[in-house]
């Protein structure tokens, strides 16, 4: 996937599904290097009315260290390229990341407390303009040496 230069592109596709008495949240983030994404985590379990108010953090799965996480419950928290917006009279929190890199890909997870949680996948792709650039030197580069190969033609057929 190849984004625009100017763009800056996010999509996001979420699916749900009920297992007896459990819920699963699956979430799929793609956006581009250079580029942000946003999107919403689940912030509570409907069952425990009061999960909201707890702390809230989205981490790598491996590590949850590379991430943020808040007990606040009304605006914006920043660390870093991360920023987490908290809402205390809404079951999901909304997540922002920008400037991705190739090293932001992968899977991630979000929740509060560790006690409700969900993984989203991050694909970050590379954007128009580091695939643009290489092949706009290489053509440039073909142009140039296009133009010397033709000029030392015209040098030596004219002796």
């Amino acid at each position: 996937m190849h984004c625009a230069i100017s763009l800056v592109c996010y999509a996001y596709t979420v699916c749900f599904s009920a297992c007896l008495q459990s819920q699963v949240l699956c979430v799929k983030v793609t956006g581009c290097t250079g580029g942000s994404v946003m999107f919403k985590c689940m912030n509570s379990n409907q069952r425990k009315p009061n999960d909201q108010h707890k702390r809230k953090y989205f981490c790598r799965i491996r590590n949850c260290r590379t991430g943020i996480s808040t007990e606040s419950q009304r605006g914006w928290v920043n660390n870093g390229s991360f920023s987490l917006y908290g809402d205390e009279n809404s079951r999901f929190f909304t997540v922002f990341i920008r400037n991705l890199s190739r090293e932001d890909d992968g899977e991630y997870t979000c929740g509060n407390n560790q006690e409700w949680s969900h993984d989203v996948t991050l694909e970050v792709n590379r954007s128009a303009y580091d695939t643009l650039l290489p092949t706009t030197l290489k053509c440039l580069f073909l142009i140039f040496m296009l133009v010397i190969f033709m000029r030392s033609r015209v040098v030596c057929k004219q002796k």
